[in-house]
């Protein structure tokens, strides 16, 4: 079975823009899941607001990228090419991975928790809203399926419905 890691980078990079762009419309209606924040604020001091949002949305892109690749290697050990079902699938395993690794940035990130810049998301961000870990996991499956979509569209046109 042969896959094309190239068109999986891209497909992964069109998989996270898709996710960001939803997320930062779901920021603009209140809800807490600015993850290019979260995860910039890692590596640079929140007070550097210009540098935490550009290497945390490189880091995010990065890592859209790096699983688009393990998709594709996972989607093409069990069949023969990734198709939209599991997109869905993996995009919900995902979803649950990103939910348990988030309740521990509190003990790890050094500005999560009580009385710092970004407050403990808790288990699956349950502490930033109740709505949050059904947004996590909803963004992991549009990714799912957007990733999917577009590795099929860029390396198998032929499986692709005509229009």
């Amino acid at each position: 079975m042969s896959a094309d890691f190239g068109v999986a980078a891209l497909a992964g990079l069109g998989g996270v823009v898709v996710m960001t762009v939803l997320m930062y419309i779901m920021v603009a209606f209140g809800f807490r899941v600015d993850i290019p924040y979260l995860i910039g604020t890692r590596y640079v001091n929140p007070d550097r607001s210009g540098m935490v949002y550009f290497i945390g949305f490189l880091l995010h892109l990065m890592i859209g990228i790096l699983w688009g690749f393990i998709y594709t290697l996972l989607m093409i050990g069990m069949v023969e090419s990734p198709n939209l079902m599991l997109g869905f699938l993996f995009g919900t395993a995902h979803g649950i991975f990103v939910g348990v690794l988030i309740s521990t940035f509190a003990d790890r990130h050094p500005h999560v928790g009580q009385d710092k810049a970004i407050p403990d998301p808790g288990m699956f961000g349950n502490r930033w809203g109740i709505s949050v870990p059904f947004m996590i996991i909803l963004l992991h499956i549009v990714y799912g399926l957007t990733m999917t979509y577009l590795y099929n569209m860029l390396y198998h046109p032929e499986l692709m419905p005509a229009m």
